[in-house]
C-alpha cells in the first residue's frame, strides 16, 4: 500500500482473473470499514479505467453492507448502464434511499430524475424542492439547476431576478455551467 495523506491507499491494477481482482479488493478494503474512503477512490479509479464490471460488483457488495457512498455510485452505474443493464427505476430508488439518509448529492440526482422523468414520472415541483434543499446545503451542481428552473418557471413561478443572482453566484464560484 502507498501512503496518501494520513491513510494507506491500496493501488490496484487489473491482473489475474476477474474473480481474483474482485476478491483482492473485497478482502483488502470492503471488509475494513476504516478504508471506506480508499475503497471509493479505488473503485472510481476502476471507473476511470473503464473497468465497469469489477467496479459495479464491488459497489454492489459494499452497498449491501450499508455503505451509502457505494450505494450512490451503484445508482450512477444503473443510471448509465455501466457494468450492469441500464435501469433508471432502480437508480431512482437507490438515490431516494441515500438522499433519505442525508446525502445531498443523491438528492440532487433525485431532482434530476424528477425533472427529466428518469425512473419516475416527471415532477417539476418535486425537482425544484430537491434543488432548493441541495443549494441550501452548498451543493454547487444544484445552483444552475435551480437558476434554470427559476428562469423558465419549472416547478416554480418565473423569477428572472433570482435566476440572474444564482447565475452570478455560480460565476463567482467558477461553476462552469454558469458562464
Amino acid at each position: 500500500a502507498k501512503q496518501f495523506g494520513t491513510e494507506p491507499v491500496l493501488v490496484l491494477t487489473p491482473f489475474g482473473t476477474d474473480g481474483q481482482f474482485n476478491n483482492l479488493l473485497i478482502n483488502s478494503v470492503v471488509n475494513n470499514p476504516q478504508y471506506t474512503e480508499n475503497l471509493i477512490e479505488n473503485l472510481l479509479y476502476l471507473m476511470d479505467e473503464k473497468n465497469y464490471d469489477d467496479a459495479f460488483d464491488c459497489f454492489q457488495v459494499s452497498a449491501k453492507r450499508g455503505n451509502l457512498k457505494s450505494t450512490y455510485y451503484l445508482a450512477k452505474c444503473y443510471q448509465s448502464g455501466l457494468g450492469c443493464p441500464k435501469n433508471q427505476t432502480l437508480a431512482f430508488k437507490l438515490f431516494k434511499i441515500v438522499s433519505g439518509e442525508g446525502d445531498f448529492l443523491s438528492l440532487y440526482e433525485l431532482g434530476l430524475c424528477y425533472l427529466y422523468g428518469l425512473g419516475v414520472e416527471k415532477n417539476p415541483k418535486e425537482a425544484f424542492v430537491c434543488f432548493v434543499a441541495c443549494k441550501e446545503q452548498g451543493i454547487l451542481e444544484a445552483n444552475d439547476a435551480l437558476a434554470c428552473c427559476m428562469l423558465s418557471g419549472i416547478g416554480t413561478p418565473v423569477n428572472e431576478e433570482a435566476a440572474v443572482r444564482l447565475f452570478e453566484y455560480g460565476v463567482s464560484k467558477k461553476i462552469p455551467s454558469s458562464y
